[in-house]
């Protein structure tokens, strides 16, 4: 897994709604990463642990993201921070669509973020960023 701007490892992207947490029930369009190094054993997307998805250059994703009129996009994984997010959050912050990042913390952050949902993982170290 790399640190590359312009595209990124889709595992699936989808609109729908939050259905956990504090936005619960908040329409958005969701982008599943590709990659993790933390392999939960309780994990519902294993799948995603794999970095064998297509490379999707972030302009098509944002365009597509603009077609189905989202306010708000959640990029989840995988562990969505084992990729540079800086370009996607550039794009869809000018755009005025609202970021939403889920991750466990492990990997540095990139990226500017509306919203963090921070989920540490057992025999994990967070990176202290995430607690500024």
């Amino acid at each position: 897994m790399g640190k590359q701007r312009d595209v990124l490892p889709i595992v699936e992207k989808f609109y729908s709604l939050q259905g956990e947490g504090f936005h619960s029930g908040l329409a958005a369009f969701f982008i599943r990463l590709a990659g993790c190094d933390v392999h939960c054993p309780f994990c519902d997307v294993k799948e995603a642990w794999s970095d064998h998805f297509p490379l999707l250059p972030v302009e098509e994703l944002v365009a597509e993201i603009v077609s189905n009129k989202a306010k708000h996009v959640i990029v989840t994984g995988g562990e969505p921070c084992m990729h540079n997010l800086d370009l996607l959050c550039q794009n869809l912050q000018s755009l005025q669509i609202a970021t939403h990042l889920e991750t466990s913390g492990t990997h540095s952050l990139s990226g500017s973020w509306n919203w963090i949902c921070l989920s540490p993982k057992k025999n994990t170290q967070v990176k202290e960023e995430f607690y500024l």
